[in-house]
């Protein structure tokens, strides 16, 4: 997601199954430009990421550089990976 776009709805966006310990995704013609990537892995199969009773993620999530915050989603800074023209891979570790 650009800054704009921050835990809203992402103009690049993937669903893949996760059938193994790693799972890749690829997007191609990304524009150059700062970015940060939130996953999370949908185990109900709603299509949306199920939450607790005080909003707290109930299924595994992850954003860009393994950011984390405080009471809350980490922040654009924390997350924000610069994206050079080419290619660039990044990894994450689901919580």
């Amino acid at each position: 997601c650009t800054q704009a776009e921050f835990l809203g709805r992402c103009a690049l966006a993937a669903k893949v199954p996760a059938d193994g310990a790693e799972v890749a995704v690829r997007f191609d013609g990304v524009v150059p430009g700062d970015y940060a990537v939130m996953i999370f892995q949908d185990v109900n199969g709603d299509g949306k990421m199920a939450r607790g009773v005080f909003g707290e993620p109930a299924e595994p999530w992850a954003f860009s550089n393994n950011a984390k915050g405080s009471m809350g989603p980490p922040s654009w800074a924390d997350s924000r990976v610069a994206v050079p023209a080419g290619a660039l891979a990044i990894a994450v570790t689901l919580n």
